[in-house]
């Protein structure tokens, strides 16, 4: 879930988010995460350079499979952070994540410059699919939070387990 914010960035505000996410995710039970076994890229094209290029920072990504548990688990923790989506648009997925790439998945890329093209990797003797199961989950903090910069700063707020 991202997107979290909060009115006040004081250590109260900070701890008792921890609290309601601690208490109201546990017991919730294992997640099962499977990865589908494709990249994607994320590309634009810049008419200034003439070439394709990263969109914003998440220029690679492994996605993952939106199982019927993992989708509960999200509608959990937005319910708990206080987060409702008074969108309607068409498309349901475009309401749980964000864009650019608008499901859930794990970032193989983080970055605007020098990002791998799909021709330049192999993944003939990869490990993909991942898949595993997780019985917990964390709280970040990101920074800067402006979709447009990369993310530079990464800081682990919490581990909570379900």
């Amino acid at each position: 879930v991202g997107g979290i914010l909060l009115e006040s960035s004081s250590h109260e505000a900070v701890d008792d988010l921890i609290q309601t996410l601690r208490q109201g995710l546990k017991g919730f039970g294992p997640i099962t995460c499977n990865m589908r076994p494709e990249v994607e890229f994320h590309t634009a094209y810049n008419a200034f350079s003439g070439q394709r290029e990263a969109v914003w920072n998440q220029a690679a990504a492994l996605p993952m499979e939106q199982t019927g548990d993992f989708l509960k688990l999200c509608d959990l923790s937005r319910k708990l952070l206080g987060i409702h989506n008074n969108n309607t648009a068409a498309d349901e997925k475009l309401l749980w994540f964000p864009a650019p790439i608008h499901q859930p998945h794990m970032s193989l890329y983080y970055g605007r410059h020098g990002v791998p093209q799909a021709r330049d990797i192999d993944f003939s003797s990869s490990c993909l699919p991942i898949n595993f199961v997780t019985n917990r989950v964390a709280l970040w903090k990101t920074s800067p939070s402006d979709n447009e910069q990369s993310v530079s700063e990464w800081r682990e707020l919490a581990i909570f387990e379900l």
